[in-house]
């Protein structure tokens, strides 16, 4: 019987078994050494991430509904709603002009993490740009409050989408309606 380099018999084609050590009895004789370091460096470097938890900046995961199919940023929407929070887009809307034109419906965007934040913000007399949506008709006037969009983002977190309204202008929030709805979300979770 004459061996093969590969372990194999060249008449019956039938594949040795070879004493391995305990470890290298799972990986099957004719895998070679080579592939067998570099399936132990993968394993390594996975096991390593999933260890550490892998420290990548987490995106915002959420279905976005438009009628377009151009760059938001095109239209003025130059905020990254992948990569950032409500509390930063209020911190976008405290730089802004008078209004801020969001693109399309962004599901899910707010988070139940971002709630206490937002809550804790309700209250806030600082100016900042109205939101309108793409699809409104009207423009509103003046300046919003950071505390009157943080009720707008506890809005649209309730009802799945964001923007809520076309316009934060038409939306009235009722910060004591949201604080008892706070209260009683907050034990549930």
């Amino acid at each position: 019987m004459r061996l093969t380099p590969n372990n194999r018999c060249s008449q019956h084609g039938v594949a040795l078994a070879v004493p391995l050590s305990r470890t290298e009895r799972l990986v099957p004789v004719w895998l070679s050494l080579d592939v067998r370091c570099d399936m132990r460096v993968a394993f390594f470097i996975l096991s390593v991430a999933f260890a550490t938890g892998c420290s990548c900046p987490s995106a915002r995961t959420h279905r976005v509904s438009e009628d377009w199919n151009d760059d938001p940023r095109k239209y003025g929407d130059t905020f990254d709603w992948h990569k950032s929070s409500p509390t930063e887009f209020l911190g976008l809307l405290e730089k802004s002009g008078d209004i801020y034109t969001v693109l399309g419906l962004h599901h899910d965007w707010v988070e139940a993490s971002d709630v206490d934040a937002l809550v804790g913000r309700l209250d806030s007399k600082t100016p900042c740009a109205y939101v309108v949506s793409a699809a409104s008709s009207k423009l509103p006037h003046g300046r919003s409050t950071v505390g009157r969009e943080a009720a707008y983002l506890l809005e649209g977190y309730r009802l799945h989408y964001y923007p809520p309204q076309l316009s934060s202008a038409d939306f009235e929030p009722n910060r004591e309606e949201l604080r008892q709805w706070y209260r009683a979300w907050s034990t549930r979770k």
